[in-house]
């Protein structure tokens, strides 16, 4: 219910102060995530620029529901925006969503959290992919989600060949996964990559890493600091 007339209230307001919403953990569900995106989408004066829906027993219909209201704010608005979808059910058909949201250049989308929501692996190439197309994206959070080695190098591809408009992401989160030393060696060869994005924040937390991981990225950080490149901070423990 309160999902429903937050979304009324939203609806009928004109010259809306709010720019911002965290629904985290409010149980709002599909249909309480369509109906606030209904809002968006009917109330023209509205400029959000930052949605958490994390924890809300969401599954791709209301996510999908919600990235086309934000990409119809985009017609009136050019705002940077962050989203926050966070353990909600996405899997594989709520990759693909996220993916086009990333790579939809008319929607300015600046940081993707989407930790813990059961994207596969095998997703990251096509969201590779959509970092390429992003001209803004700057943070990405793919954290408790399975990913193997064989995911991270596909978005090892994306950032090795991230240059100009594509070279924008700063920090990449991927806590809890399953990379091991095989991940890390696919991690810093791309980074080590000429032209690659210039990424600041690294962290890793929670993936297997072993002391030969760790050495790789010690020298990845050595290495950047003395060619004086941009510091990457890798966060392992």
């Amino acid at each position: 219910a309160g999902a429903f007339r937050l979304a009324s209230a939203l609806r009928s307001a004109r010259n809306c102060a709010v720019t911002s919403l965290d629904l985290t953990g409010n149980g709002i569900g599909d249909e309480g995530a369509v109906a606030i995106a209904r809002a968006f989408s009917e109330n023209s004066t509205l400029l959000i620029s930052a949605i958490n829906v994390s924890s809300n027993h969401m599954s791709v219909e209301g996510v999908e529901a919600l990235c086309s209201a934000l990409a119809a704010q985009s017609r009136h608005h050019s705002n940077a925006i962050k989203v926050n979808f966070s353990d909600n059910d996405l899997g594989l058909s709520g990759a693909t969503v996220l993916q086009n949201l990333i790579a939809n250049r008319s929607l300015n989308i600046t940081s993707v959290i989407a930790a813990k929501t059961g994207i596969p692996s095998e997703s990251m190439c096509g969201i590779g992919r959509a970092m390429l197309s992003s001209n803004s994206l700057a943070e990405l959070d793919l954290s408790s989600n399975g990913m193997t080695p064989v995911g991270v190098v596909f978005l090892c591809d994306a950032l090795r060949a991230a240059k100009g408009a594509g070279a924008c992401l700063e920090t990449l989160t991927l806590c809890d996964n399953m990379l091991g030393d095989r991940g890390v060696a696919a991690l810093v060869q791309a980074l080590s990559s000429p032209g690659c994005t210039a990424l600041a924040h690294l962290n890793l937390q929670g993936n297997m890493i072993t002391d030969q991981g760790a050495g790789m990225l010690q020298e990845l950080v050595c290495d950047a600091r003395a060619a004086a490149s941009a510091a990457r901070l890798c966060s392992l423990d």
